[in-house]
């Protein structure tokens, strides 16, 4: 059985569980898990980056460990994957290891030590972001877009146009504006149907703009689907 908590038998989000590898500090369960990215992570209003572990209720135990090639994990009741690197923290017996110089080692449990306990931490590191590209010209979605409860392409809807291209009352073409000749309409604007990241997981531009904007939109095809809310990130040189 998982543990989400790491022992603790209860937790609030404001509660300090450890520190991961990358250095970023690990908090207790959201009552809403949807505003974490797919690390278990979240960007806070002073720049901040932590993560917070997520309860057995927001986990889907039902699918596989991996996600095919994908670095994130779906059993992500901790960590979903490391958002900053891990290539400065060691990993060791505690059988073997030497206490730093620097750290107080407190051997009366009856006395407060005299000074809090200092512990050697990894530096974090910033979360990564994709440098910004510039997209040229208007471009169609690079996502699958939900169709009549389905997944479908850009590629898909220039099969017919005509039919297809007004299908969810016109938000089709504004998801594949090329294709449906409303580049004139359409170019700069959110897509307004849900569509499916590259993992499958079903998102909208509202989901995009709420949180970890700019990380979102580094994210494969978002920049071509969330024309209007990443253009700060990844600019279409024709909405400038």
């Amino acid at each position: 059985v998982h543990s989400p908590l790491m022992g603790v038998e209860t937790a609030a989000s404001t509660q300090l569980m450890g520190y991961a590898m990358d250095g970023f500090p690990m908090y207790g369960p959201l009552d809403d898990a949807s505003v974490l990215d797919d690390c278990n992570g979240i960007t806070n209003s002073d720049g901040s980056y932590q993560y917070h572990v997520r309860t057995l209720e927001q986990v889907d135990q039902s699918l596989d460990y991996c996600q095919g090639t994908n670095v994130e994990v779906n059993w992500n009741y901790i960590l979903g994957c490391y958002s900053g690197s891990v290539e400065n923290s060691a990993v060791q017996d505690s059988t073997s290891y030497t206490l730093d110089s620097s750290c107080v080692e407190d051997t009366d449990t009856t006395s407060s030590p005299t000074a809090a306990p200092i512990t050697s931490t990894p530096t974090p590191t910033s979360a990564p972001v994709a440098t910004p590209t510039t997209i040229e010209s208007c471009v169609d979605s690079d996502l699958e877009v939900k169709v009549n409860g389905a997944a479908k392409t850009c590629t898909w809807v220039s099969k017919n146009t005509t039919k297809r291209c007004a299908k969810g009352k016109g938000a089709v073409a504004i998801h594949c504006p090329q294709t449906c000749g409303e580049c004139a309409a359409y170019a700069c604007e959110d897509t307004t149907k849900r569509f499916y990241l590259t993992n499958g997981k079903q998102k909208s531009c509202n989901w995009v703009s709420t949180k970890n904007t700019e990380k979102r939109c580094s994210k494969t095809g978002i920049d071509t689907t969330c024309r209007s809310t990443c253009q700060a990130y990844n600019p279409i040189s024709i909405c400038s």
